[in-house]
């Protein structure tokens, strides 16, 4: 076969856009493992009591006591700042796994197209 040939060519591309889509989805996943780490750490710190006899921050529970005073038992900044990391995290996470589903469409329906050309 000749070098010109044009179905060289596009199994060529094909498998060049089939190498980036699987180097942009080993990143996106290490950026998922990344951000599942960190949420993790968190929600260990938030649902964990600092000490014994102290009620953890957690999510959702209230940072003042009942007379409407900030909680003396536990760092109050402490605990907004993690809470809103947590759910930029769980915003970011699920953005990227989006972006690793519509990747993984995408390369799947590119082995489908190189299957089907390859066999013609």
């Amino acid at each position: 076969m000749p070098r010109d040939d044009p179905t060289i060519k596009a199994d060529a591309a094909a498998q060049e856009d089939e190498t980036s889509l699987r180097k942009l989805l080993t990143t996106l996943d290490v950026q998922k493992k990344t951000i599942e780490s960190e949420a993790d750490a968190i929600l260990h710190e938030l649902t964990n009591p600092p000490s014994e006899g102290i009620e953890p921050m957690g999510l959702d529970t209230p940072l003042v006591d009942a007379d409407g005073y900030p909680r003396g038992d536990i760092d109050v900044y402490r605990a907004r700042s993690q809470r809103n990391r947590f759910r930029h995290l769980q915003t970011d996470h699920k953005e990227i796994k989006g972006k690793i589903e519509g990747l993984l469409d995408e390369l799947a329906k590119k082995k489908v197209r190189t299957n089907q050309s390859s066999r013609i």
